[in-house]
Protein backbone atom coordinates (compact mmCIF):
# COMPACT_ATOMS: atom_id res chain seq x y z
CA UNK A 1 0.00 0.00 0.00
CA UNK A 2 1.49 3.71 -1.06
CA UNK A 3 1.45 6.17 1.39
CA UNK A 4 1.77 9.95 0.79
CA UNK A 5 4.43 11.81 3.08
CA UNK A 6 3.30 15.19 3.77
CA UNK A 7 6.19 16.77 5.21
CA UNK A 8 5.87 20.38 6.71
CA UNK A 9 8.75 22.14 7.39
CA UNK A 10 8.49 24.69 10.30
CA UNK A 11 8.73 27.87 8.53
CA UNK A 12 5.21 27.59 7.33
CA UNK A 13 3.74 27.77 10.50
CA UNK A 14 6.24 29.45 13.22
CA UNK A 15 6.35 33.06 13.18
CA UNK A 16 8.91 35.39 14.73
CA UNK A 17 8.57 39.48 15.16
CA UNK A 18 11.06 41.70 13.23
CA UNK A 19 13.25 41.95 16.12
CA UNK A 20 13.89 37.72 15.78
CA UNK A 21 11.11 37.47 19.22
CA UNK A 22 8.81 34.11 18.62
CA UNK A 23 5.34 35.59 18.01
CA UNK A 24 2.70 33.32 19.38
CA UNK A 25 -0.09 34.80 18.33
CA UNK A 26 0.54 35.14 14.49
CA UNK A 27 1.88 31.14 15.08
CA UNK A 28 -1.32 30.36 15.93
CA UNK A 29 -3.29 31.81 13.87
CA UNK A 30 -0.40 30.44 11.06
CA UNK A 31 -0.73 27.18 12.73
CA UNK A 32 -4.47 26.59 12.68
CA UNK A 33 -4.79 27.55 8.79
CA UNK A 34 -2.23 25.02 7.93
CA UNK A 35 -3.76 22.35 9.78
CA UNK A 36 -6.96 23.34 8.85
CA UNK A 37 -5.88 22.84 4.98
CA UNK A 38 -4.35 19.50 5.84
CA UNK A 39 -7.84 18.79 7.09
CA UNK A 40 -9.17 19.74 4.33
CA UNK A 41 -7.24 17.96 2.03
CA UNK A 42 -7.48 14.74 3.69
CA UNK A 43 -4.13 14.61 5.31
CA UNK A 44 -3.98 12.59 8.46
CA UNK A 45 -0.10 11.30 8.34
CA UNK A 46 2.43 14.52 8.73
CA UNK A 47 6.08 15.24 9.60
CA UNK A 48 6.55 18.40 11.28
CA UNK A 49 10.35 19.75 10.60
CA UNK A 50 11.43 21.87 13.24
CA UNK A 51 15.58 20.77 13.34
CA UNK A 52 16.21 24.20 11.34
CA UNK A 53 14.17 26.30 13.93
CA UNK A 54 14.90 27.93 17.52
CA UNK A 55 12.77 29.81 19.24
CA UNK A 56 12.44 30.70 22.90
CA UNK A 57 8.97 29.18 23.26
CA UNK A 58 8.03 28.68 26.78
CA UNK A 59 5.84 25.70 28.27
CA UNK A 60 3.06 28.36 28.58
CA UNK A 61 3.21 28.98 24.32
CA UNK A 62 3.27 25.67 23.35
CA UNK A 63 0.42 24.63 25.71
CA UNK A 64 -1.55 27.48 24.20
CA UNK A 65 -0.84 26.44 20.49
CA UNK A 66 -1.67 22.98 21.23
CA UNK A 67 -5.18 24.18 22.73
CA UNK A 68 -5.72 26.82 19.63
CA UNK A 69 -5.48 23.33 17.41
CA UNK A 70 -7.26 20.76 19.95
CA UNK A 71 -10.10 23.14 20.21
CA UNK A 72 -10.53 23.65 16.53
CA UNK A 73 -10.75 19.42 16.53
CA UNK A 74 -7.59 19.81 14.33
CA UNK A 75 -5.91 17.47 15.50
CA UNK A 76 -8.41 14.41 15.72
CA UNK A 77 -7.77 11.56 12.81
CA UNK A 78 -4.12 12.91 12.71
CA UNK A 79 -0.85 11.11 12.97
CA UNK A 80 1.93 13.72 13.66
CA UNK A 81 5.24 12.83 14.04
CA UNK A 82 7.91 16.31 14.80
CA UNK A 83 11.53 16.06 13.91
CA UNK A 84 13.55 18.78 16.15
CA UNK A 85 16.89 19.12 17.28
CA UNK A 86 16.62 20.33 20.73
CA UNK A 87 18.94 23.60 21.00
CA UNK A 88 18.69 24.21 24.98
CA UNK A 89 17.90 21.58 27.49
CA UNK A 90 14.04 22.26 27.08
CA UNK A 91 12.80 19.91 24.22
CA UNK A 92 9.86 21.57 22.91
CA UNK A 93 8.59 18.72 20.78
CA UNK A 94 8.56 15.85 23.64
CA UNK A 95 6.42 18.63 25.68
CA UNK A 96 3.98 18.73 22.72
CA UNK A 97 3.92 14.87 22.53
CA UNK A 98 3.18 14.62 25.92
CA UNK A 99 0.17 17.33 25.73
CA UNK A 100 -1.37 15.18 22.79
CA UNK A 101 -1.05 11.76 23.96
CA UNK A 102 -2.46 12.84 27.49
CA UNK A 103 -5.31 14.00 25.21
CA UNK A 104 -5.32 10.32 22.85
CA UNK A 105 -3.64 11.95 20.21
CA UNK A 106 -1.13 10.01 17.75
CA UNK A 107 1.70 12.50 18.28
CA UNK A 108 5.11 11.61 18.70
CA UNK A 109 8.76 13.32 19.04
CA UNK A 110 11.64 12.27 17.14
CA UNK A 111 15.67 13.90 17.13
CA UNK A 112 16.32 11.27 13.94
CA UNK A 113 14.29 11.12 10.27
CA UNK A 114 14.32 7.80 9.88
CA UNK A 115 12.56 7.06 13.43
CA UNK A 116 10.45 9.49 12.36
CA UNK A 117 9.57 7.93 9.35
CA UNK A 118 9.50 4.54 11.21
CA UNK A 119 6.60 5.54 13.44
CA UNK A 120 4.77 7.10 10.48
CA UNK A 121 4.66 3.93 8.47
CA UNK A 122 5.94 1.15 10.85
CA UNK A 123 7.03 -2.08 9.43
CA UNK A 124 4.56 -4.77 8.16
CA UNK A 125 5.22 -8.33 9.14
CA UNK A 126 6.26 -10.09 6.06
CA UNK A 127 4.18 -13.77 6.34
CA UNK A 128 5.59 -16.09 3.90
Amino acid sequence: MAHVITILPAREFVRTKSSGEFDLDETRKASVEVFSKMKDGNISEVLLDNREVYTKMTASDILQLFWELDHAGLLRDCKIAILNRPKDDFDRAKFFEACGQARGYQIGAFQEFEEAMSWLYPPHDITP
